[in-house]
């Protein structure tokens, strides 16, 4: 059971047929089966996962028989055409994103990687013979996917994977021997399929290349360990994997990934996008609880809601959720009709992502000691923001994107360092500095920068000549 709030307070997780925080009624905007599936969603999340998402967040973990009761929305694949995926239109799959991440961000994270980045990554890149083989059973939940890409020394640099793929032969059979790590990769430890991103190691021409494998989790030389202790995403299990003289064989490997841009790029063009949409569902989960709390809530023997700095923090709230939502209905039009860049969604996720950290900050303020309370979604939703803000791109990475794209200069990199020529030559140039000193002001005539009697002058101190 959720708590229900000091004084006599209602439950704050309780269902929002019509959800205060869709000030704007966006529903309008969508089409009747589009606002009829968000709506069975959040039913869905409000009755089936609310009600044990705080113990899902204290024992660090959702359970996989829970996990498993997603089946009930009959949503695996989401936009995925064919093999026994879902197969609803991509506005649809923001709007359950949207639903999953207003209620618990950990079990909507779980559904945006197996359904928007595994299943995808097999979809694109894999065989006719893979893309049988694994997808229905991806697409009814038998099996769970991860995506493997993450490592522990390039996290924003995705393109210079360290994982190495070097071919080999094993009893007979051709494949290739995978040596390295993974990390934060989510699902890692309960995922039965993994898709996984290396570099290939070799002689040739082709080193250094990106390439894609499908890893089963009973695959000799392969790992997953959890990673503890963390603040966001709790419910979300989060793995460190590792590689050792792992044998891959041909037959999984995927062959229509032949560089970075047809492989992990090609799967995570939209990933901003539903990062966005994430996140917006995160603010308009933290808004609706924080306006209940506000109403019902007395001090000073009134109503919070009835305070003017309580209603001005509401306001402010709401108006940063209502710019989010429509500057991402905006990109995803633009996605859809094949415009958007890569500018476009780096704005959009930096911009939203931010508005929602400030949204939670202020509705956990409203909340004030019971904001903490991981019984409340606000305060849940107050730390797993810190994981939206920097996971699809962290803020600064997606702010240098824009910036490449609107100066044409590319500041991802680093000045590289001056030689000492160059450095003794700046030097003779430079401007010399004065003194910090501090004298009396006197009648002193000096001789000015243009060789004028200047009327008055600092002391008996002289200005730097140029």
């Amino acid at each position: 059971m959720n708590p229900t709030v000091p004084n006599g307070g209602p439950q704050l997780d309780k269902i929002h047929q019509d959800s205060p925080a869709d000030y704007y009624n966006l529903d309008q905007l969508l089409t009747p089966k589009q606002r009829s599936l968000r709506h069975r969603t959040r039913h869905f999340m409000e009755t089936k996962i609310a009600p044990f998402a705080p113990k899902a967040y204290e024992n660090a973990g959702w359970k996989r028989h829970q996990l498993e009761t997603l089946k009930e929305l009959n949503l695996g694949g989401g936009y995925l055409q064919g093999y026994g995926c879902a197969g609803i239109d991509f506005i649809s799959f923001c709007m359950v994103c949207l639903e999953m991440f207003r209620v618990d961000a950990a079990v909507g994270t779980f559904y945006m990687i197996h359904n928007s980045i595994s299943m995808p990554s097999i979809a694109y890149c894999g065989s006719e013979e893979q893309k049988k083989r694994f997808l229905p059973e991806m697409a009814k939940l038998n099996w769970f996917g991860s995506f493997a890409l993450t490592e522990s020394r390039i996290g924003s640099d995705a393109a210079h994977i360290q994982l190495k793929a070097r071919k080999s032969q094993l009893n007979g059979k051709s494949g290739w021997i995978l040596n390295g790590n993974k990390r934060w990769i989510g699902a890692g430890t309960i995922a039965d399929i993994n898709v996984v991103w290396a570099s290939i190691d070799s002689d040739g021409s082709d080193n250094g290349k990106i390439v894609g494998f499908i890893v089963p989790k009973d695959t000799k030389g392969f790992s997953a360990k959890k990673i503890e202790n963390k603040i966001a995403l709790r419910g979300m299990i989060n793995a460190d994997m590792t590689f050792s003289d792992c044998f891959i064989p041909e037959s999984l490997r995927l062959p229509g990934c032949r560089d970075f841009r047809s492989g992990p790029g090609r799967v995570l063009v939209n990933s901003r996008v539903l990062a966005a949409w994430a996140s917006i569902g995160m603010a308009m989960g933290a808004y609706d609880c924080a306006l209940e709390y506000a109403k019902q809530r007395k001090q000073f023997n009134s109503s919070l809601a009835g305070f003017q700095m309580v209603q001005s923090q509401l306001v402010r709230m709401l108006g940063l959720i209502q710019s989010s939502i429509y500057m991402c209905w905006r990109v995803t039009t633009l996605s859809l009709e094949k415009k958007m860049t890569p500018g476009h969604s780096g704005l959009l996720k930096a911009h939203v992502t931010r508005s929602t950290r400030r949204v939670v900050a202020l509705a956990r303020d409203i909340m004030g000691g019971n904001g903490i309370l991981a019984d409340h979604r606000v305060g849940r939703a107050f730390v797993d923001s810190e994981a939206l803000y920097s996971y699809e791109g962290a803020y600064n990475i997606n702010v240098l994107l824009v910036g490449r794209e609107i100066t044409g200069h590319n500041a991802f990199f680093a000045p590289q360092k001056r030689s000492r020529a160059r450095s003794r030559t700046q030097k003779e140039h430079s401007v010399p500095q004065p003194q910090p000193i501090v004298p009396s002001l006197t009648r002193h005539p000096v001789q000015s920068f243009k060789g004028k009697t200047a009327k008055y002058s600092l002391g008996k101190t002289h200005l730097p000549r140029f």
